[in-house]
């Protein structure tokens, strides 16, 4: 625990410099012509030129109303991040050419943003609130404070650059918004005691807005114990095998965030304050290299893509850190497709892109997250690659998804048993009586078995428990799900996996119990492959790459269906749900082989 006095005898060692590199300025000008940003950054010029002879976007209420009647998220954001895009864009070209008309720009765009009547985002802001003290303005929000963050960085690099009475609007903006009633308030805003992104996001992005605009140590020290103090609970929600609950999207997310700050309070007390020698924080920066499965897939578990891109910047910074995996580069983000469009973020790109760290082809390991209950296993067979991973865990994770005992098969771009990721961000998604009717979130759109009806229930207490793998050349492993059901008839449920690479094959036991007989289970895998019948007990997925045989003996038919569902990104697709329906005794065990028929 960083106490007052340790953190104030490190701030007094400040050098007066809290650049993230010297000759910052420089440097993004020469990755401006290296061959690895070239590209992006005449889109952005190009983007900028486009965005000049625009007018500047007004926010209109119409859009926030949208919200409120219907639940979408979709109207107000475009517009909100649209602004974000043109900042990013407006900052880069500016310091590239600094003309005067770049410079007016600029300006114009920060002015706008800092006149905006919201900086958070309208699906944060309390809609009924009959407290009259209540000011919108004043939300603590992840957006709200991720502005606060950008918008005194660029303050502090661009010092001298662009207005100097801009620059006092801006930080008073801040000093209204964020300080004044994050220190004043007399509750703590429920982020300030979870464990999730938002913590880390929070605390981090005014903590570091605080550290480049407060000077005056005994200001800027209760700001920065306050902000510690959450980061401390950010990592308690990390279980020591370092894995992120919440998927792998938020981990880019809440821990990019706790890396920059951390990052700038080691600048600013000159190394005194050194966050990053926290075991844990080793441990959980090791999570993104074990996410990445084949190129651009991720582990899909939780609210993520099944696709998804690195933070160049962060990447390479925890390379030379912590000698973690380097990623390739052209799977890091596209910051004029990003979605967010973080300045933080890309600036970042520029200046701690390290061009001689090496980048392996492949990582070729199995890795198990023991308490967290999940396997990663990365592998190659006749020169494919090939993934199996399984989750375990509980149904009360952050961003749950009812999943205890599913898993995935993939070989090359073919993710052939499947998980969907999250689905479309809208009121009713994260509304706990709602959210387990969508096909992403429930346990009805993952490969777990329905048992008389039953689906998986949420909550903490739905569990599984005695996780057992043993990592060899033929991977065994077994896990109790019992705890996730509420069907009253159920005694037991394990699930056993025995996953052979060399092979390549997969055998999924499940054995139950029950109080009674003539019990109906239906046992359900999930793809967004093609599927072709075979037999009255045998299924084929067809992929790209290979094409993947399911049998069962003791099953009574097969149902094929097909679902229609929404992604994070607003777009349709099409998931197969293959149901084997059984109809079994007291005690019965279900075996099912999986068996690639070609590896092409």
């Amino acid at each position: 625990m960083v106490s007052y006095r340790s953190l104030i005898n490190g701030l007094k060692t400040f050098n007066h410099n809290v650049s993230l590199c010297d000759g910052w300025i420089d440097r993004i000008k020469m990755m401006a012509t290296h061959p690895l940003f070239k590209k992006r950054v005449d889109n952005i010029l190009e983007l900028h030129e486009q965005f000049k002879r625009e007018p500047l976007i007004q926010f209109r209420y119409t859009d926030y109303q949208i919200f409120k009647s219907t639940g979408s998220r979709k109207e107000f954001q475009d517009y909100y991040f649209r602004n974000q895009l043109r900042l990013e864009v407006a900052s880069i070209a500016y310091l590239i050419n600094e003309s005067s008309d770049n410079r007016s720009h600029l300006e114009n765009v920060l002015f706008q943003l800092c006149t905006e009547y919201l900086w958070a985002l309208q699906a944060h802001i309390k809609q009924v609130c009959k407290d009259t003290r209540y000011n919108p303005q004043r939300e603590l929000d992840l957006f709200s404070c991720e502005m606060a963050f950008t918008l005194a960085e660029i303050t502090y690099l661009f010092r001298g650059k662009i207005d100097d009475d801009l620059c006092n609007f801006i930080t008073t903006e801040i000093n209204e918004r964020i300080f004044i009633p994050y220190m004043l308030e007399e509750k703590l805003k429920w982020w300030e005691v979870t464990d999730m992104n938002w913590a880390a996001v929070c605390a981090g992005s005014i903590g570091a807005a605080a550290i480049y605009l407060i000077s005056d140590e005994s200001a800027l020290a209760p700001i920065l114990l306050k902000v510690l103090a959450t980061l401390g609970g950010y990592l308690d929600g990390f279980p020591e095998d370092g894995a992120c609950l919440e998927g792998y999207e938020y981990w880019k997310y809440g821990f990019s965030f706790y890396v920059y700050f951390a990052d700038l309070l080691k600048r600013r007390t000159n190394n005194h304050i050194n966050l990053f020698q926290i075991e844990k924080v080793k441990q959980v920066a090791t999570f993104q290299q074990k996410a990445f499965l084949i190129d651009d897939y991720i582990l899909p578990f939780s609210d993520t893509d099944l696709t998804s891109s690195h933070l160049l910047g962060l990447t390479h910074y925890l390379a030379k850190l912590y000698q973690t995996l380097v990623l390739p580069p052209e799977i890091m983000v596209d910051r004029t497709t990003d979605g967010h469009y973080r300045w933080v973020n890309l600036v970042r790109d520029f200046l701690w892109y390290e061009p001689n760290l090496k980048v392996p082809k492949f990582d070729e390991y199995d890795y198990c997250f023991k308490e967290s209950q999940i396997l990663v296993s990365k592998k190659r067979f006749n020169d494919k690659r090939i993934v199996f991973a399984f989750k375990g865990g509980h149904n009360g994770e952050p961003h749950n998804h009812n999943d205890i005992g599913t898993f995935i098969l993939q070989v090359e771009h073919d993710t052939l048993i499947s998980d969907l990721g999250r689905g479309e961000y809208t009121k009713q998604y994260f509304d706990e009586n709602l959210r387990y009717n969508y096909l992403t979130c429930s346990s009805y759109g993952h490969s777990v078995p329905i048992i008389n009806g039953y689906g998986q229930a949420s909550g903490r207490d739905k569990c599984g428990i005695n996780f057992e793998v043993n990592l060899h050349d033929v991977i065994r492993g077994k896990l109790n799900i019992t705890h996730a059901y509420e069907d009253p008839s159920l005694l037991q449920f394990i699930r056993r996996f025995t996953y052979q690479a060399s092979q390549p094959c997969l055998i999924i036991e499940d054995e139950f119990l029950f109080n009674k007989h003539n019990n109906h289970i239906t046992e359900r895998f999930i793809t967004v492959c093609p599927v072709k019948m075979i037999s009255p007990n045998s299924v084929s997925i067809i992929g790209k790459n290979s094409t993947l045989l399911i049998q069962s003996d003791n099953i009574n038919s097969i149902e094929i269906k097909k679902e229609v569902y929404k992604n994070h990104r607003y777009e349709e697709k099409e998931a197969y749900l293959i149901d084997f329906h059984c109809q079994v005794d007291a005690q019965t065990k279900l075996r099912f082989n999986f068996a690639w028929l070609d590896v092409k």
